[in-house]
């Protein structure tokens, strides 16, 4: 199956984060898409972290990029240039996502044709509790309307 979105991770350093931020891509309703995590020069456990959630076969088709730390806008280009999908979707190595998301995004993509979507944010503290006033959610349009 072709994949109808490449999520885009670039990282360095985020054992701490990562595996949750992939168990949110494993839970998608979405299933027709592409995981690439460009590792930005690591010096702890986060690929090891990656490896082992992409052995489990949650994160669709799934490449990695391994380079010197040249920072994060680097990271994403080198991400983009690798990715097959129409859509790409960047997220950080500390993001979640809502089980919908990516269906929502791919399913809003194709009916309109438009090449941006605002997506809604909850930001949370360390201990995944929202932080007051971060939640931008009531601004994300229902399905189907941009």
């Amino acid at each position: 199956m072709a994949p109808r979105i490449s999520i885009i991770i670039p990282l360095r350093n985020m054992e701490r984060f990562i595996g949750e931020t992939l168990s949110s891509l494993e839970a998608q309703t979405e299933r027709a898409f592409e995981t690439i995590v460009v590792d930005d020069g690591s010096t702890d456990a986060t690929m090891a972290i990656v490896e082992k959630a992409a052995a489990r076969g949650g994160l669709g088709q799934y490449k990695s990029i391994t380079g010197p730390a040249t920072g994060v806008s680097a990271a994403r280009n080198a991400g983009f240039a690798a990715a097959k999908a129409p859509a790409v979707l960047f997220l950080d190595g500390d993001d979640l996502l809502e089980p919908t998301a990516r269906e929502r995004l791919c399913d809003a993509l194709e009916a309109t044709q438009k090449a941006a979507v605002l997506g809604g944010i909850t930001r949370i503290d360390i201990e995944g509790a929202p932080l007051p006033g971060a939640d931008n959610r009531a601004l994300v349009p229902e399905k189907g309307h941009l």
